[in-house]
């Protein structure tokens, strides 16, 4: 399935325009010396073929669209995707796009899709269902088949030789899938192995599921909340009131930004993530290690960030890590500002941003 796509219902446009490789069926042909006319005049077309994607009905119907001649645009700065050819495309009677002065419908093979305006920019803003291709281009960079027949294939990284106890190739396997994509259920996992999402053998999606030791402790150590059963995200109507912070590690080293000389040969491995609570804005800074001085440097980041719209960071929440660290927790003394991290068995303060992680992890 394609990635979730912010896609621009752009009722003025001639063809489908797209800036990544992954919403096409089959690498574009090249269109070398062709450039857009119009409103995007001087962007440079790189390519052109057909193009899919997965839209969410209003009864929660899955929709596929495959969108022929779709241009691959690499500097346009969204996505946009044109009604007339979508209704052309699918050729059913009724289908659309319908503008009203509160939010537009779109039907698609006769089901309806609410769009609303976007706020900011006023423009109407459709958010296509979310798949698993980046988890799936993840897992076949960092598996390497070997010439033998699946399951037998060699690891960039084994799993921990205490969770290989009395497991089979094809268990061993599984639980590594499992590991990489995120701790997803087991189900889920068969599935998407049983329709050939990964590159090894579908057959091993019948193979009992293996235990993961990670999971195993996550349901061990979980507590319900003795109180304050609402929605964190209800108390905060105000932006820089409520915030979530964390920290991931990435297990691809990615590369730092190099504008001349030779490139860096300091890779980041960690990220620091900023979720505002009101808003739901994303902040991330990217860091080559997780001492104090980066967090530090990724909160002054935030605040300078936030200070530039006029918005007042006033608490942040966090759980038991670094940032319950007596220099963090001095910084937000000095700022005036209110810190709340999680012990074991209390609340999970920061919810919002661990629901952010896999979000970031796949679109990373």
């Amino acid at each position: 399935m394609p990635n979730e796509r912010v896609v621009n219902l752009d009722t003025g446009a001639s063809c489908t325009i797209t800036r990544c490789l992954e919403d096409f069926l089959q690498p574009p042909t090249p269109l070398p010396s062709t450039k857009i006319q119009g409103i995007g005049t001087g962007l440079v077309v790189t390519g052109v073929g057909s193009a899919r994607y997965m839209l969410r009905a209003d009864d929660g119907t899955l929709i596929e669209v495959n969108l022929p001649h779709v241009l691959y645009v690499l500097d346009c700065c969204i996505w946009l995707l044109c009604p007339r050819q979508l209704a052309y495309t699918t050729g059913h009677e009724g289908d659309g796009f319908f503008l009203t002065s509160s939010t537009n419908h779109l039907v698609c093979y006769g089901h309806t899709i609410t769009v609303p305006y976007h706020a900011p920019t006023g423009l109407p803003i459709l958010v296509t269902a979310p798949g698993i291709s980046a988890i799936t281009a993840f897992c076949q960079d960092t598996l390497k088949p070997s010439s033998t027949h699946p399951p037998k294939v060699s690891f960039h990284v084994e799993p921990p030789s205490s969770s290989r106890v009395n497991l089979t190739p094809a268990q061993c396997l599984k639980l590594i899938l499992h590991d990489r994509c995120n701790h997803v259920n087991m189900g889920t996992l068969n599935s998407w192995i049983h329709k050939g999402h990964f590159p090894v053998d579908p057959a091993i999606a019948c193979s009992p599921d293996p235990v993961c030791l990670a999971c195993q402790f996550g349901k061990a150590k979980r507590r319900s909340h003795r109180s304050d059963v609402g929605s964190i995200l209800q108390r905060y109507h105000i932006p820089g009131v409520g915030v979530s912070a964390d920290q991931l590690e990435v297990s691809c080293l990615s590369r730092m930004m190099t504008t001349r000389g030779l490139p860096a040969k300091q890779r980041y491995r960690y990220c620091n993530l900023w979720v505002d609570h009101h808003t739901g804005y994303i902040f991330l800074t990217f860091h080559v290690s997780k001492v104090i001085s980066e967090m530090m440097g990724s909160k002054k980041c935030f605040e300078d960030f936030a200070a530039c719209y006029q918005v007042s960071i006033r608490s942040i929440m966090a759980d038991n890590g670094a940032y319950a660290s007596h220099q963090f927790q001095e910084a937000y003394v000095l700022a005036n500002q209110e810190l709340t991290y999680c012990a074991v068995g209390g609340h999970w303060q920061n919810g919002v941003a661990e629901q952010h992680i896999g979000i970031v992890t796949q679109t990373a």
